[in-house]
């Protein structure tokens, strides 16, 4: 994939997230610290619990998107995500089958190749040694769970409605079988991918540009296992909680780009 194309898939991920914003909070809760085993000594003094990792608000010039918290009931899993702020932002984490252009053209993402003969049946070639958050590789597994999953919950359950069946054929092959001919059905395939088994996770591992590195952190990162790690255009995107009402005063003091 030559740099030209590679760019024009960065633009179309990163579109989005310039045309709509949301919040952030802490994903996990903090760790308890272990206790301390008890001894003889008289004078023991009490562990101090470990502190809370600091939290530095951006500043002005940095860039940064608005996230929507999780104890506002929302979530950044790709595919159960409801809140469009979190929607778009979780297209940083996660990649599809196929991503759709500017002219709704079906363009090839983590399939390396596909056919069909009748267009009830569908086969489809995983691209090799994409890495995966978890340190894991994808599989035709992962991309089948994905789509079984997207198929029963979440935004996508309308548009999968023709598929009756979504099966892995050994490490890179998934084969999909619909109720009746559609020749457009690729076009549907831009279901975020997420691990094997993850589906009830806030945030599953997927294969996209950017990761979260400490939850706590209020900030992704560049994921150091994408496969175009050293082209992306910003190695930190800072994340920001604010309501509705707040939103005008944070774009006008740079606290949101």
């Amino acid at each position: 994939m030559n740099k030209r194309f590679f760019r024009i898939i960065i633009l179309i991920i990163l579109m989005p997230v310039l045309l709509l914003q949301g919040c952030w909070l802490n994903i996990l809760p903090t760790a308890t610290p272990q206790p301390t085993p008890v001894v003889e000594e008289p004078e023991e003094e009490d562990e101090e619990p470990e502190e809370p990792p600091v939290v530095i608000p951006p500043t002005p010039g940095q860039f940064t998107l608005r996230y929507e918290p999780e104890h506002n009931g929302f979530t950044m899993n790709p595919i159960t995500a409801r809140n469009r702020d979190n929607i778009v932002l979780s297209s940083l984490l996660y990649e599809s089958l196929f991503i759709l252009d500017d002219t709704l053209r079906a363009v090839p993402l983590l399939c390396e190749d596909w056919y069909t003969e009748d267009n009830v049946t569908f086969v489809f070639e995983i691209l090799p040694d994409i890495a995966m958050h978890d340190g894991s590789l994808l599989t035709a597994d992962d991309v089948a769970y994905s789509i079984r999953q997207a198929r029963q919950r979440g935004r996508h359950t309308s548009k999968l409605r023709s598929i009756s069946s979504v099966d892995s054929d050994g490490e890179l092959t998934v084969t999909i079988e619909l109720n009746s001919p559609n020749a457009r059905f690729i076009r549907s395939l831009d279901i975020p991918i997420i691990k094997t088994g993850t589906i009830e996770y806030r945030i599953p591992p997927g294969t996209g540009p950017y990761v979260f590195p400490n939850p706590e952190s209020m900030q992704l990162t560049r994921f150091r296992g994408y496969r175009y790690f050293d082209e992306l255009p910003l190695n930190t995107i800072h994340l920001v909680e604010c309501y509705d009402s707040d939103l005008t005063d944070f774009f006008d003091n740079g606290r949101i780009s």
